[in-house]
């Protein structure tokens, strides 16, 4: 590199508006800078950045993004398949503000007990194994319980599809497994329950329909590998939720 360059380090709010940020030179050390135009083909610079957390009262997501620029008008593009990029800004992880510990989760009505590859574990549903639906339960509505083992880096979405006997697909959801709260933000140890409606057609015929399931990262449509109890495990990195079987 033959320029100095600055890093704009800012936290938005899920509506993208900019709280608080830190502009700092790269390589900005108080002791030794060692600033870009210095940096060796290869090299990798680790720096340190403290922003101050806005307060809030509730539990609040936020978005930790990134602004490479030489000058405030000279903003260098950042090309990524694998993150979310805003305007300039790159957005590298989330965050949250906590004012306090949510309390506890009361336990699913069934555990599923499904660990991801990222940090993400299935807890449980609400769900029966085989789940008995009549006419007047229609759309069906229910909840999954999450837990983020450690702080989940990307963005994760849920997906869900019935399928009928012929392997059809007759129903389907697609979208954050919370949807104020996106995956990136899960602190630590943390525990999350979704409610999800899966609207079905009127026309529906009675029958035992798979409610199948699975997790992928936003932007590159990659599915998460799963492990956990064997006969929940189907191909393609999905699992079986639930067999619905469907009343006249």
């Amino acid at each position: 590199l033959d320029k100095d360059y600055v890093a704009s380090i800012q936290l938005f709010d899920l509506n993208n508006q900019r709280l608080t940020g830190a502009d700092v030179p790269l390589g900005f050390d108080y002791i030794l800078p060692y600033p870009s135009s210095r940096w060796r083909p290869g090299e990798v610079i680790r720096q340190t950045y403290t922003l101050e957390l806005p307060a809030v009262n509730t539990p609040t997501p936020l978005r930790v993004a990134v602004v490479v620029y030489e000058t405030i008008d000279q903003r260098l593009p950042i090309i990524s398949g694998d993150i979310q990029i805003l305007g300039d800004a790159a957005i590298i992880t989330g965050a949250s503000v906590l004012p306090e510990p949510p309390p506890p989760l009361p336990a699913p009505h069934r555990y599923l007990n499904l660990i991801t590859n990222a940090n993400i574990e299935i807890v449980g549903t609400s769900l029966d194994a085989a789940q008995m639906l009549d006419s007047s339960q229609r759309p069906v509505t229910f909840d999954i319980t999450w837990r983020a083992r450690a702080h989940p880096d990307r963005l994760y979405h849920l997906f869900l599809h019935l399928f009928d006997a012929k392997r059809n697909l007759v129903a389907q959801f697609d979208g954050p497994p919370i949807s104020a709260f996106p995956t990136d933000a899960w602190p630590p140890e943390s525990t999350w329950r979704g409610t999800y409606t899966l609207i079905l057609p009127q026309d529906l015929p009675p029958g035992d329909y798979a409610l199948v399931a699975g997790v992928y990262q936003v932007g590159t449509g990659e599915r998460l590998s799963l492990s956990g109890d064997a006969p929940l495990l189907l191909p393609d990195n999905r699992f079986l939720l639930s067999t619905i079987h469907v009343e006249p």
